[in-house]
């Protein structure tokens, strides 16, 4: 059975979306986001400070630690 051209655009940036680097994906959206005036999405790191100094010491401790393991995965990749 034949898929609807639709549905296979759809999977077709799917999987090209699943190929590409998340940070040029994000570069991408926060300028698409500028471009038609719609509010500006808060990078990670950003996300990640605010969360941490809304919580409690646990929680900055398990933030923090998350953004150590992110910034070394990022070290290996590159």
């Amino acid at each position: 059975m034949t898929a609807k051209p639709r549905e296979q655009i759809l999977k077709q940036i799917a999987e090209l979306r699943r190929k590409m680097d998340p940070d040029l994906l994000d570069s991408a959206e926060r300028m698409a986001r500028a471009h038609l005036g719609l509010p500006s999405k808060p990078s990670e790191a950003v996300r990640l400070f605010q969360q941490a100094m809304s919580g409690n010491a646990r929680q900055k401790a398990e933030i923090l630690a998350e953004v150590e393991r992110r910034v070394a995965q990022r070290k290996t990749r590159h």
